[in-house]
């Protein structure tokens, strides 16, 4: 539309300035001096500028505006109304907009599958790698629902923290010391335990059946430490004992379903770009009527081409992006390990 306006504009200020120079030998011929043939031109010229054209403008994308208004559509530039009703693709995240970002555990299990929801140790050694604070109901969603589930059991995170080392996002996990809890994402932790090959294989299966079911996981594991030092990070996180693993459900908002209906009524195609792990992603996605045809995860999305990238989104289906590295297991968007004193 600001194109066409831009063309229009031009025509008429083409139009203008060809009828006044046109009109001015024509005011000559017909006896007006050069002075007033001129002005007479002059006059003409200004004549021909549209001055309704701006406010007839404005007002109608304001008014389209403040109709997506009371439709909960706010635009910040006017001509945007406009190229909205173009649009062909959305790209929208998972936690907190397709779903209600408030946690709760769904499920807590052993490394062998084994049922571990009244499991004290496992939830009090999750709850410890916590900074939330649920009496006041305030922190990461993620952790208020692993405390949820301490107090649930009447486990209290007690003892004296010795020492914290805070979530990162190239580690994924937090730690502490004399006994050392972490909990993180599994890919993260499991290899920093003391599994034999068969339990560890059997441990990523579980973590794939419960990602499938459209749950985040985090795997939580425990260290003694007897040494007067308190250990390093590295030294830390290491030589562990998995106490199982705790799978938290972020339920959907109830209105996504009807709005991507209403997209694909549009012609409008939804991708998800998350940091969740992919089939926990596609599982939400699919709950609420996105088609996630794919899984993209990091990996295969750096090793695409722009060409690659093109085709894929331009090929007709939907797709999730997770680029988070995927031995199909959870990568929690926080998770921790702390300690606490054996006293």
């Amino acid at each position: 539309m600001e194109r066409q306006v831009r063309r229009v504009a031009w025509l008429i200020a083409a139009v203008a300035v060809g009828a006044a120079a046109a009109f001015l030998p024509l005011g000559l011929l017909a006896g007006l001096s050069l002075t007033q043939a001129f002005l007479f031109a002059i006059g003409l010229l200004v004549a021909n500028v549209p001055e309704g054209l701006l406010p007839t403008i404005t007002l109608a994308l304001a008014g389209g505006a403040r109709t997506m208004a009371k439709r909960g559509a706010l635009v910040k530039r006017l001509s945007a109304v406009e190229t909205l009703g173009s649009t062909t693709t959305i790209c929208t995240d998972k936690t907190g907009t397709l779903t209600i970002n408030r946690m709760h555990v769904a499920q807590a299990l052993t490394a062998d599958g084994a049922d571990a929801s009244a499991d004290r140790q496992l939830a009090g050694a999750a709850a410890r790698c916590t900074t939330a604070d649920l009496p006041a109901d305030t922190g990461d969603p993620t952790e208020l629902a692993v405390l949820a589930l301490a107090d649930g059991l009447g486990v209290a995170p007690c003892g004296e923290r010795l020492r914290l080392f805070a979530f990162d996002s190239s580690r994924r996990r937090i730690d502490g010391a004399v006994i050392v809890h972490v909990k993180g994402a599994p890919e993260e932790v499991f290899p920093r335990c003391e599994l034999t090959p068969r339990r560890q294989a059997a441990a990523l299966a579980v973590v794939d059946e419960m990602a499938g079911c459209g749950l985040r996981v985090l795997a939580v594991g425990r260290r003694d430490w007897s040494a007067e030092l308190l250990p390093e990070r590295d030294e830390a996180e290491s030589r562990l004992t998995l106490l199982g693993l705790i799978g938290l459900i972020d339920p959907a908002r109830p209105e996504v379903a009807a709005a991507v209906a209403a997209c694909h009524t549009a012609g409008i195609r939804v991708h998800v770009v998350t940091g969740d792990n992919g089939r926990t992603a596609a599982t939400i996605a699919r709950g609420v009527g996105i088609g996630a045809d794919r899984v993209i995860d990091g990996p295969a999305l750096d090793a695409m081409s722009d060409a690659d990238l093109d085709a894929l989104l331009t090929s007709g289906g939907e797709v999730v992006f997770a680029p988070r590295r995927r031995p199909s297991c959870e990568s929690p968007t926080h998770c921790g390990t702390r300690a606490r004193s054996s006293r």
